[in-house]
């Protein structure tokens, strides 16, 4: 087992459960309940850590918060940003994910406040299983600022819906809700398959997150938790199609929408839409980064350091483009006009440059 490790974002906390070692990781915020550029980097690194420790057979993953968490720190995006810095940011998000992913233990992603975020919605989609409270609310609101979730989120959303709903559902969910920023509730993730459980009571999740990482009885415990506290509401099956948009309705209404950044909504159109399908080896998502006119030699030097660092030969294609898509997206105006208005609390100017 790891020792216990505290950074300034990240605490890993050895625990023996039913004679079963694990990790509890807590991911918790100082001052203000963003992660930011050095706490993705301490995901990446407890990722390293878990995959080395030979003795735990689980992890899981939560913040302990009780109103909010956010993922990015928006006040690191306004002004200037070099597009390693960028590319630094996202392709290290993508590639937690791929080896979150990759560990060889049993993982469980806890959503335990009122509201998620931006990244905070994303990280703990990367694991086994995902779970949340009764009382969460899952916002991705990035197109406010002329961006979109780039640690993965397109496309694990996409990935986790299409299991249990079809491609079809998968790519309107992962669109819609990147698109609009619209918030969505535990309830619904669950009917969409973005939760593996029914939502639980708040004082109850950590529990049920340790009988799940432990014994993996995913099968009993939907049904124990479905019964026990939505009966009424699981006998009604909701149609999820019903309220989500076909891929032409989505793009119309957001152009015409003055509060998103439109690069930001074609550019998750194209990601969602586009069959960026298999996976890349290193050698060719350095090439692709070597391709994209804002990069140079300092970038691909960038991704290279995060790939070989990951010690993961193989990353999911569709991951990696929305990485480096984000990335551009920073270094455009309408990322700086998005982050200005942000801290100014005004209406953004979105010009699609």
């Amino acid at each position: 087992m790891v020792n216990q490790t505290f950074g300034r974002y990240v605490t890993i906390t050895p625990t023996i459960r039913d004679g079963v070692k694990g990790n509890l990781v807590r991911i918790y915020n100082q001052p203000v309940h963003t992660i930011g550029e050095k706490g993705i980097s301490e995901l990446l690194q407890t990722m390293k850590r878990l995959e080395q420790d030979k003795e735990s057979r689980y992890a899981i993953f939560y913040t302990g918060s009780a109103e909010a968490h956010a993922g990015a720190n928006i006040k690191e995006f306004v002004g200037e940003i070099s597009p390693s810095w960028a590319l630094k940011h996202t392709l290290e998000g993508a590639v937690a994910q791929a080896m979150a992913e990759n560990l060889p233990i049993t993982t469980v992603g806890v959503l335990d406040e009122k509201k998620r975020y931006g990244g905070s919605v994303e990280w703990p989609l990367w694991f086994k299983y995902s779970i949340a409270a009764q009382t969460t609310t899952l916002h991705l609101p990035e197109v406010n600022i002329g961006l979109f979730p780039g640690w993965a989120g397109p496309s694990r959303i996409e990935r986790k819906v299409t299991r249990t709903r079809g491609s079809s559902i998968g790519r309107r969910v992962a669109a819609q809700y990147c698109s609009t920023g619209q918030p969505m509730s535990a309830l619904e993730a669950y009917h969409y398959g973005i939760l593996d459980l029914p939502p639980i009571p708040q004082p109850e999740i950590m529990e049920v997150a340790r009988n799940l990482a432990i014994h993996e009885e995913v099968d009993e415990l939907e049904v124990s938790l479905a019964e026990k506290y939505y009966n009424k509401k699981l006998a009604q099956e909701v149609n999820v199609e019903a309220s989500l948009m076909n891929r032409d309705e989505i793009l119309s209404k957001m152009l015409q929408n003055p509060a998103v950044g439109p690069l930001a909504v074609k550019t998750i159109d194209d990601l969602v839409f586009q069959n960026y399908v298999g996976l890349m080896n290193k050698d060719e998502v350095l090439e692709f980064v070597g391709s994209v006119p804002e990069f140079g030699v300092d970038e691909v030097e960038t991704a290279s350091k995060i790939l070989y660092y990951s010690g993961i030969d193989e990353f999911e294609n569709k991951a990696i483009h929305g990485a480096v898509e984000c990335a551009r997206l920073m270094l455009t105006e309408d990322r700086k006009e998005g982050a200005q208005a942000f801290v100014e609390k005004r209406k953004p100017n979105f010009k699609g440059v």
